[in-house]
């Protein structure tokens, strides 16, 4: 049985006293599959670094509970809150229903009377919001297109206990360990408190860009905008308990990092960096092979190595996800094909 469209109640910004942070939080109870980039953690800290244009925050009570449609408006067109630094995106809370999601979509565009059209990032495609968009934009005379289509690899560990155990053992692993341990023992400290990780996030951003330089690419990590960002995020992704960083030192230096999420038994591998200087030896696999442990340790029930399907995820994943980029533009625009 649907649910009748609810007038979404709009809240002034992410700092609004009516905003009630636990309550963001219980939402997410009912999501099918909620990530640590629905929290309200780290929307609001990408908000305060890279948000532009006009916020439009609603609040949605429905007949499946609580939602939050956190959308901002720049260049005519309408994008979810966290748009480019979040692998996955969604409305955070209780799945809507097409009629629903149709009045939160049409509370935006009353808001914009410009309004070109939307662009969703990274719905999942096993998002309810992805399989109500069709009948949600007819609703309102809009069409609807899968613009990308990226994959995200993963790897189920709580379906076989000791195969996931097993990856520890890939002789790749070992070879590397194995590899730098015969000339010196390697340090490894796994961190989640924002002041343990802080101090490193210079060396991490340096290693970073170091790796990206020799491919004669100027690292992201190097702009004062985006150091913003992950200073503000390691602050409030670790106070609520969310944060995971690994650090590998070797012969006195740093060798490898990685910081990354584990958010209700899923662990999120987000961003590795190692020293270039001894590839030969395979700091990358040194610096998975620590990762696979923590996650292990951690109890996690998945291991997520996000947007992309470099190689290198085939020797961990069983799994791929697709993750899309969809439009929603007004009838009679071609902008590809259309959803089904």
């Amino acid at each position: 049985m649907r649910s009748s469209p609810l007038s979404p109640v709009r809240r002034a910004d992410f700092m609004d006293p009516a905003l009630d942070p636990v309550r963001w939080e219980s939402a997410l109870d009912a999501a099918p599959d909620a990530s640590v980039f629905q929290t309200l953690a780290w929307l609001r800290n990408w908000w305060a670094c890279f948000g532009r244009g006009r916020l439009h925050l609603f609040e949605v009570e429905h007949a499946a509970g609580t939602t939050w449609a956190p959308f901002f408006v720049d260049g005519g067109m309408a994008f979810l809150v966290g748009a480019g630094e979040s692998d996955y995106l969604d409305l955070p809370g209780a799945p809507l229903d097409a009629p629903t999601l149709a009045a939160v979509l049409g509370a935006v565009r009353d808001l914009e009377p410009g309004l070109l059209g939307f662009r969703l990032h990274h719905l999942a495609e096993d998002s309810p919001t992805l399989a109500a968009l069709p009948e949600a934009a007819a609703s309102l005379e809009l069409e609807s297109f899968r613009e990308q289509e990226q994959l995200a690899p993963w790897r189920d560990l709580g379906a076989d206990p000791a195969a996931a155990a097993g990856l520890l053992r890939k002789k790749s692993l070992r070879r590397a360990l194995a590899g730098f341990e015969a000339l010196a023992p390697l340090e490894v400290r796994h961190l989640r408190a924002p002041e343990q990780v802080e101090p490193l996030l210079g060396a991490f951003f340096a290693q970073h860009g170091a790796r990206w330089a020799e491919r004669g690419v100027a690292s992201p990590l190097l702009t004062p905008p985006m150091q913003s960002f992950y200073r503000g995020m390691v602050r409030a992704i670790g106070v609520a308990g969310h944060l995971r960083f690994t650090a590998v030192r070797w012969r006195g230096a740093d060798l490898a990092f990685h910081l990354g999420f584990a958010y209700r038994g899923r662990w999120m591998f987000y961003k590795p960096s190692f020293d270039l200087r001894h590839a030969a030896l395979s700091p990358g696999q040194v610096l998975d092979h620590q990762v696979i442990a923590a996650a292990l340790a951690d109890g996690a029930r998945v291991l997520d190595q996000g947007l992309g399907d470099e190689p290198y995820k085939s020797r961990y994943a069983d799994r791929v996800r697709r993750v899309y980029d969809v439009g929603l533009y007004p009838r009679k625009s071609a902008h590809g094909a259309g959803l089904r």
